[in-house]
């Protein structure tokens, strides 16, 4: 009897089909435990650790905590205005970066560039945005990745806006208290021109004093281009022959982006090239990515928040490991090939019996 005389009932159709479904359900993992979980899981807790520290600092030396604009009082959201507040901010933007979880997205970005313990990177960061800073410094800590930072002192609206609390005082703070090991190697002004242009002279040495009394090299060479170069040098001296496996970006700084405008047009996240074509001055983030150094933006944060599914408001600060960059749907091959050898030959059983031996059954049974 041929076999495709044979019509394969409806039942078998039905009975093959759930077979393919168990199939795939056996071929799926669900979601179990991303592979980078533990640098991850180290980061969001350092983070978080960090951002503690930072608030008990604050009390300690007498310094308002923002709980009205801070509602989880993490201490690294600060005024709006103050004497060296160089730019309007976006509060919510600020409270985002507040997540424990948010370092473990910067370590899947640094995942996703290939790096590796030991690799060199040239770290840009600003006080706008601390909590985004200690997300990245966390997730250098967790990578045991070897940092070279250059800071700028001006903030930003609600950033490390407090004179007597900058983020170089920030990043002292962490040093002194044994939770990063690395820190900036120097800092210049910020704000317009990265010389703080706008600022009143006295506002101006209350962040000189910042730099002086956490002994930080200062870049001042007196207009933007001749800083960009400065810290193109220091990045290459610090680097000491090494390759420089990635450059990042947090924040604002003119000097890194040659001009504010390309904060927006510069893609947020990882960027293995760039546009050469972007406006005005070149800065430090284009000159590195001519020569070939992938780059991780952190700027415009509420496209970074949705890709990776982080809570858009964060209140009460989510725990460690609260996120889904912490896991993945991950695919056994061998269970695949395991699935699919078993799903035929019950396909093949199924369909002889049900062509063959089936209608053997039943014409005996009729001729009885």
């Amino acid at each position: 009897m041929n076999l495709t005389t044979k019509n394969v009932s409806t039942s078998t159709l039905v009975v093959m089909a759930i077979l393919s479904i168990l199939a795939l359900v056996g071929v799926r993992n669900s979601y179990g435990f991303n592979p980078w979980y533990k640098y991850k899981m180290e980061a969001a807790r350092l983070m978080l650790k960090a951002e503690q520290t930072i608030k008990q600092e604050k009390i300690n030396r007498g310094i308002a905590i923002n709980s009205k604009d801070d509602p989880n009082s993490s201490g690294v959201i600060g005024q709006e205005y103050s004497e060296i507040t160089t730019d309007r901010g976006l509060l919510d933007a600020k409270m985002m970066t507040t997540n424990p979880n948010f370092a473990a997205v910067v370590v899947d970005l640094f995942k996703n560039a290939k790096l590796k313990p030991g690799d060199v990177v040239a770290v840009s960061f600003t006080g706008s945005m601390p909590a985004a800073n200690i997300a990245v410094l966390s997730a250098i800590e967790s990578m045991k990745l070897k940092p070279i930072i250059i800071s700028s002192i001006g903030a930003s609206g609600w950033g490390a806006t407090d004179p007597q609390m900058t983020w170089l005082d920030m990043e002292s703070t962490l040093k002194n208290k044994g939770l990063i090991s690395n820190s900036s190697v120097a800092a210049s002004l910020g704000g317009k021109e990265d010389e703080a242009w706008g600022i009143r002279d006295e506002f101006k040495k209350l962040m000189l004093e910042a730099v002086t009394r956490n002994v930080v090299p200062f870049i001042d060479g007196g207009s933007l281009e001749s800083n960009i170069r400065a810290r193109m040098d220091i990045y290459k001296t610090y680097a000491k022959g090494y390759p420089i496996k990635l450059y990042v970006n947090v924040g604002g700084s003119v000097a890194s982006l040659g001009k504010s405008i390309n904060g927006f047009l510069i893609p947020p996240g990882l960027s293995r090239t760039l546009d050469t074509r972007l406006l005005g001055t070149e800065g430090v983030v284009m000159q590195m990515a001519r020569r070939g150094v992938p780059v991780v933006h952190i700027l415009k944060v509420r496209e970074i928040v949705k890709q990776y599914r982080l809570q858009d408001l964060p209140v009460p600060l989510p725990s460690p490991g609260d996120a889904q960059t912490f896991f993945e749907e991950r695919y056994s091959v061998k269970i695949a090939v395991l699935a699919i050898a078993l799903l035929l030959g019950f396909i093949i059983i199924i369909m002889q019996f049900d062509l063959f031996i089936l209608p053997r059954i039943l014409r005996r049974k009729r001729s009885k």
